[in-house]
């Protein structure tokens, strides 16, 4: 009985295979023989194409064999300003770049040299401390973040402009006075707790002043040249004013960097909502 019953599955499996290689083979003949030709054009189709090439210009000699113009295929990307067509928007983003530029960079890249170079502190422990930090500053982004999205944008950048036109300067002094890790670490978190209003919501606010056809040019633009004239300089400005014996000026150079993005905010829009009008 039992054997009857492992005959028949035997036969049924073959039976399967048979069917399988059966339709495997009528496929094989239909895409082989039938539609061979079809399938050989939309091959060559996909895999060549005809492309005129401009020939280049020759090579210019002097009479001695050596090339005097040189002919180069270049690829040239530039961006049209003429193509963005709201100069209000195009003004705000500058104006806050100047100040979430400098001060990112004035609390990030030349901190480590400043804990290092006015407070005292090793170079290890620097980084130590500085690391430390920005991990708390790491973490509070994305929960400033969702505060924008319950009670607006503006509340927040207000929030940092007050503040670090306030404290900068104060946060500073007490940061090259401190000779404790611990102090410098909770001081260094409570600047970046003040500039984490506008990293956190800055990008976005951008981002929502321009239409969507025109949006990476209105904001990297002006970004671009804020960045380039404010944020990159940043540090340079902070040694030269230290070489010239005059620190302290740089903090105050961050702090009026953060009431030009203070005034700015004010004649910024709220962006958060989208159903009110924008640029009044």
């Amino acid at each position: 009985m039992n054997e009857r019953r492992s005959n028949r599955r035997i036969r049924l499996l073959l039976g399967v295979f048979a069917l399988v290689f059966a339709g495997t083979f009528a496929r094989a003949v239909w895409l082989q023989g039938v539609q061979a030709s079809t399938l050989e054009q939309m091959a060559l189709r996909q895999h060549q194409a005809t492309t005129e090439i401009p020939a280049g210009r020759g090579t210019i000699f002097d009479r001695t064999g050596e090339p005097l113009a040189i002919g180069e295929q270049a690829t040239t990307i530039y961006a049209d300003p003429r193509s963005v067509k709201q100069p209000r928007q195009v003004a705000l983003v500058f104006g806050l770049s100047i100040g979430s530029n400098v001060s990112f960079y004035a609390f990030t890249t030349y901190m480590q040299k400043y804990l290092v170079a006015s407070a005292g502190f090793a170079k290890g422990q620097a980084s130590l401390i500085c690391s430390a930090a920005l991990i708390f500053y790491i973490v509070v982004q994305p929960v400033l973040g969702a505060l924008s999205d319950k009670i607006g944008r503006k509340p927040l950048l207000y929030w940092t402009w007050i503040a670090g036109v306030i404290g900068t300067v104060p946060l500073f002094t007490a940061i090259g006075a401190s000779h404790s890790m611990a102090g410098a670490f909770l001081l260094i978190c409570a600047a970046y707790l003040i500039i984490s209003g506008a990293s956190a919501t800055s990008a976005v606010v951008k981002a929502e002043l321009f239409p969507a056809h025109v949006r990476a040019l209105g904001v990297g633009l002006p970004y671009a040249v804020s960045q380039a004239i404010f944020g990159g300089t940043a540090e340079s400005v902070a040694l030269s004013f230290k070489a010239a014996g005059i620190e302290a000026a740089f903090f105050w150079y961050v702090a009026g960097c953060m009431a030009i993005a203070l005034i700015t905010t004010i004649f910024l829009p709220e962006t958060r909502w989208p159903d009110r009008k924008r640029g009044r």
